[in-house]
C-alpha cells in the first residue's frame, strides 16, 4: 500500500497455463465493504512449470524434476513426495540482480529429516541486465524473517549453467542472483539534519546493496515507523518548507531496502523549536545535537552587540560558579568562559530588552535513555534531553538518591523558572510523594536540583518510561482529584490536603505569595553568583 502497510496472502497455483485473478477489498471495523472499483491491478506470479516426484527412503540416485530445471540427489531421506513449481520472477520478492525465475519446493517430508544436494539450472535468457554468470549465488526465502538468505555451501558451473547447493536439509523458495542483494542491509547509524531557509535537509551514509530508502516522519519523537512518508534512491532528502512552521516539531527515521528485503530503521532524529521571551529563560536542549559549540549551535539565532552588557547572554552554573558567554556582533562569534551547550544540563538564556522574542531551532538525535546525570550536594543546574515530558514519580530520581523529609525545608528540592514564575517541588519522605507546583520534567526547560546540606551526592539514572502521562501545564498546579478536597482556611487561603493530612500549598498565604517568596530567594542567589562574573 502507498502508506507503507503490508498485507500478505499465499496460495499454491498448480494449473500450468491457467490464469488466476484475485481482488483484495478493504473493510472497516464493522465489516462494511469499501466503495468503488479496484484501482491498482498488479500481475501475480506466472507458473512456468511444475513437477512432482516420489523420493525413496535413504540414499537414492539423482532425481530429475522434468521441465523445472531441478535435480535432487538425496543422501538421506525418510521417503515421501516432493513438488517443484517454477515461477516467473515476482517484483516484490526478487531484484534486477536476481534471475527472472525462482523455484518453490514443497514436500510432505518434514524439514530437517532429509539431506540432499540441490542442482538449479538456468538459461542465458534468465539472466537480467547487469547480472553475470560468475556472480550467481543461491539463496532461500526465509518465511519467518520475510527475506532472502544467502546459502554458503554451493558450487557454480558456468559451463553447464548450474549452481548446486550442498547438504540442504529444508525446502522453501530458492533463487539465484548477485551476492550483494542477499547480504543483510546495514542500519543507518546517524542522520545529518540541516536547515536552509525554510527547508530541512536530511543526509545519511550509503548502505551497501540498498536501492531505495524509506523515510518516515511523525510529530511524536518516539513514533513507530510503520507508515512511509517518502522514499528516495539517493542518500539525501529535502523536506521543503517544513521548518517554516515553528509550532510543530518533526522527527524522522530512514530505512534502507531493496526489492528483496528491508533493513532496520535508523534512530529517530528531529528538529525542536525552543520558544524564548525577553529576560531570563531557564532552558535545555531536548535533542542530542551533533554540535555543542555555541557558534555552530546558535548560528545567527540570538542577537549580538558590541559589548557583553548589551548582547543576549548565556549562563550555566557548574556547582561552584557561573560560566557565561556573549555574542559580539562584529564577527558574530561567541566569547566568554562558557564554550558549549551539553546534554542533560540547564542554562539561562537572557534576551535583552531590545531583542525580539525568539524561537530557536535545534536538530539532533532523539535520546532513548537512560541518561546518567551526576548531582552534587548544593545547587545543580540540569535539563532534560528527552523531547517528551516525564513525571517526577516516573523519572527514577527517587530511586537514584533524591532524599525527602517531613517538611519542605529539610527535603531536596526541584525548581523551574518559567514566565517569570518559579515552580518547585519537594519530597515528603513518609510516603515518598512529591508536593508542589512542579509536576515533572518538560522538554526545552532547565531545572535547579538542590540537594540540602547533609544529603549525599548521587548519580541520577534518568529513565524515559515506556508510557508517559502528559504533564499538566505549570499554570494548573493541582489535579482535578485534589481540587475536590480543597477548602478555605480561616484566612481565606486555599489549602489542599492529601490522605496524610499534608497541605499541598505548604502554608503559603496564596500562590502569588508562594511564587514571590521562592523567586526572591532564588533570584537573590542567582544575582550573588552572577556578580562573580
Amino acid at each position: 500500500y502507498t502508506n507503507g502497510s503490508v498485507y500478505s496472502y499465499e496460495t499454491v497455483l498448480t494449473g500450468i497455463g491457467d490464469d488466476y485473478t484475485y481482488y483484495f477489498e478493504a473493510r472497516d471495523s464493522k465489516y462494511s465493504p469499501a466503495t468503488g472499483l479496484p484501482t491498482a491491478e498488479q500481475n501475480g506470479p506466472v507458473v512456468l512449470n511444475s513437477s512432482q516426484a516420489t523420493i525413496p527412503i535413504g540414499d537414492s540416485s539423482p532425481i530429475t524434476f522434468n521441465t523445472t530445471d531441478v535435480v535432487m540427489d538425496f543422501s538421506d531421506s525418510p521417503g515421501g513426495s516432493v513438488t517443484v513449481i517454477n515461477y516467473e520472477k515476482v517484483s516484490q520478492k526478487c531484484d534486477t540482480l536476481a534471475l527472472n525465475t525462482y523455484w518453490d519446493i514443497t514436500s510432505d517430508m518434514s524439514n530437517g529429516t532429509f539431506l540432499l544436494d540441490l542442482e538449479l539450472s538456468y538459461s542465458e535468457n534468465d539472466l537480467t541486465a547487469g547480472l553475470k554468470e560468475d556472480m550467481l549465488v543461491p539463496a532461500f526465502y526465509d518465511t519467518t524473517q520475510m527475506k532472502w538468505v544467502l546459502l554458503k555451501d554451493y558450487t557454480r558451473d558456468i559451463t553447464a549453467n548450474t549452481v548446486t547447493v550442498h547438504n540442504l536439509d529444508h525446502f522453501t523458495e530458492f533463487t539465484l542472483g548477485d551476492q550483494s542483494i542477499f547480504i543483510p542491509l546495514d542500519t543507518i547509524d546517524s542522520l545529518m539534519l540541516s536547515i536552509v531557509d525554510d527547508d530541512l535537509n536530511l543526509r545519511w551514509n550509503n548502505v551497501q546493496a540498498a536501492t531505495i530508502y524509506d523515510i518516515f516522519r511523525d510529530t511524536d519523537p518516539y513514533f513507530i515507523a510503520d507508515t512511509v512518508y517518502k522514499n528516495v534512491s539517493d542518500t539525501f532528502f529535502t523536506d521543503i518548507g517544513i521548518a517554516a512552521d515553528e509550532s510543530v516539531d518533526y522527527y524522522y527515521q530512514v530505512r534502507p531496502g531493496n526489492a528483496l528485503h528491508n533493513g532496520s530503521v535508523s534512530p529517530s532524529y528531529g528538529l525542536y523549536h525552543l520558544r524564548l521571551s525577553k529576560g531570563f529563560n531557564m532552558v535545555s536542549i531536548p535533542v542530542l545535537s551533533r554540535f555543542n559549540v555555541l557558534d555552530s549551535l546558535f548560528c545567527t539565532q540570538l542577537t549580538g552587540a558590541s559589548s557583553p552588557t548589551e548582547s543576549d547572554r548565556l549562563y550555566h552554573y557548574n556547582g561552584s560558579y557561573y560560566l557565561d558567554a556573549w555574542k559580539y556582533n562584529g564577527d558574530n562569534k561567541w566569547y566568554g568562559s562558557l564554550k558549549g551547550i551539553d546534554p542533560d544540563k540547564g542554562y539561562w538564556i537572557e534576551l535583552k530588552e531590545n531583542s525580539p522574542d525568539s524561537v530557536l531551532t535545534f536538530t539532533g538525535k532523539v535520546a532513548l535513555g537512560p541518561r546518567t546525570i551526576p548531582l552534587i550536594a548544593g545547587w545543580n543546574m540540569i535539563g532534560s534531553s528527552y523531547p517528551r515530558s516525564v513525571l517526577l514519580e516516573e523519572s527514577n530520581i527517587i530511586e537514584s538518591g533524591f532524599t525527602g523529609a517531613s517538611s519542605p525545608t529539610e527535603s531536596d528540592r526541584l525548581y523551574n523558572f518559567y514566565n517569570d514564575i518559579y515552580f518547585d517541588s519537594w519530597l515528603y519522605a513518609p510516603s515518598l510523594t512529591f508536593y508542589g507546583t512542579l509536576t515533572g520534567f518538560e522538554p526545552g526547560k532547565g531545572y535547579w536540583v538542590n540537594l540540602v546540606e547533609g544529603h549525599d551526592s548521587f548519580t541520577w539514572n534518568y529513565i524515559l518510561p515506556e508510557v508517559n502521562n502528559k504533564i499538566a501545564n505549570n499554570s494548573t498546579a493541582y489535579s482535578a482529584t485534589i481540587q475536590k478536597n480543597k477548602s478555605k482556611n480561616k484566612k481565606g487561603n486555599t489549602t489542599v490536603k492529601d490522605k496524610n493530612g499534608l497541605s499541598k500549598s505548604r502554608k503559603f498565604k496564596n500562590k502569588e505569595t508562594e511564587n514571590s517568596t521562592i523567586k526572591k530567594r532564588l533570584m537573590k542567589k542567582m544575582s550573588e553568583r552572577l556578580e562573580e562574573l
